[in-house]
């Protein structure tokens, strides 16, 4: 798992769509919840986990000194998750507005020291060790996993019947983590645990 150096040209325009699209994925959702009117059958609790799962996901594609537009993406989406996760504390009646925004806030502040401790910790306390950098991955990996599960409760609870994800952000989803695993694959060296994360997605 050595630290990924001179990123072909393809890699960092895949990246770029890659990025682009995971810059936008959420805002149809958003979109709709606010439409709607409601969050009913889109889990606050999912993108509250994906936003934590965005620290240790962020730390390593940083630490792996992967485009800047890939280490830009887990930093956009946690922003736009603690968007979505705020909305859906307030539109659910749980929070005012006041504390729908202050909390998603103080997480994001949170979130940012900890990205910077365990980049700082991995880079100071562990240079060129391969085993807390898999393990910063395993994180990553379980938070985007476990963050589908409230979802798949809420599908389990109707039938099957998607009435909450918005399909505009399913599509740009699956389109950002397809060009930023093909991003990876165009290097000369393969991250096989960053390819898994994108295929996790």
């Amino acid at each position: 798992m050595a630290i990924q150096q001179d990123v072909p040209l393809a890699a960092q325009v895949l990246a770029t769509i890659g990025t682009i699209c995971w810059c936008v994925q959420l805002l149809p959702q958003i979109w709709q919840n606010y439409r709607r009117g409601n969050c009913i059958a889109f889990p606050a609790l999912t993108v509250f986990i994906w936003a934590i799962s965005e620290v240790p996901f962020g730390a390593y594609v940083i630490v792996q000194d992967h485009a800047m537009a890939i280490q830009l993406q887990p930093q956009i989406f946690g922003v736009l998750c603690l968007v979505c996760w705020g909305q859906c504390l307030w539109l659910s009646g749980k929070c005012s507005k006041l504390w729908a925004t202050f909390w998603p806030f103080l997480l994001a502040a949170v979130m940012a020291v900890g990205q910077f401790l365990l980049i700082w910790t991995l880079r100071v306390g562990y240079p060129g060790r391969t085993m807390p950098i898999k393990v910063v991955w395993a994180f990553a990996a379980a938070g985007l996993v476990v963050g589908l599960i409230p979802q798949y409760v809420q599908q389990f609870k109707r039938q099957g019947r998607n009435l909450g994800f918005s399909w505009g952000f399913l599509a740009v989803d699956l389109a950002g983590a397809l060009f930023s695993f093909l991003a990876m694959a165009v290097r000369k060296q393969f991250d096989v645990f960053g390819g898994t994360l994108y295929l996790i997605v």
